[in-house]
């Protein structure tokens, strides 16, 4: 033999959709998706257009996630005149500041709010109404 064979790609279901803030679509908004309970993997992550679309992006730069169940962490830093970060700038360095509430932005936060149930096949649109404060 020549060696274990590559594991088989992961099923990835396609999610997208819009994320409003305080109502309205917010633009550089950071959609985190965390494995939730015995979901296995890394998650996925997106971040929202001017229009507040976003696309989920697996690990492996492919669109989608693998089923299972996922909490939601919402980040979009800003800095002190509350302008968005520049590309490529560490939030941090940056003295940047977390926009979300604490609800939204905290992975310690976990709660019927912001967890979801990423079914088999098909594709999945999940828009996110965050309150501003």
């Amino acid at each position: 033999g020549c060696g274990p064979a590559a594991p088989p790609p992961e099923e990835l279901v396609p999610v997208s959709g819009i994320v409003r803030l305080g109502g309205s679509p917010a633009e550089g908004v950071r959609v985190l998706f965390l494995p939730d309970g015995d979901t296995p993997g890394t998650g996925a992550v997106g971040t929202s257009d001017a229009s507040g679309n976003y696309t989920l992006l697996h690990r492996t730069q492919k669109e989608g996630i693998p089923p299972g169940k996922y909490y939601v962490v919402f980040s979009r830093f800003l800095t002190a005149d509350g302008k968005p970060i520049p590309p490529n700038t560490s939030p941090y360095m940056s003295g940047g500041k977390e926009s979300i509430p604490p609800l939204w932005s905290d992975p310690t936060k976990k709660n019927t709010h912001n967890t979801v149930q990423i079914p088999e096949g098909g594709k999945l649109g999940l828009d996110w109404d965050v309150p501003a404060r």
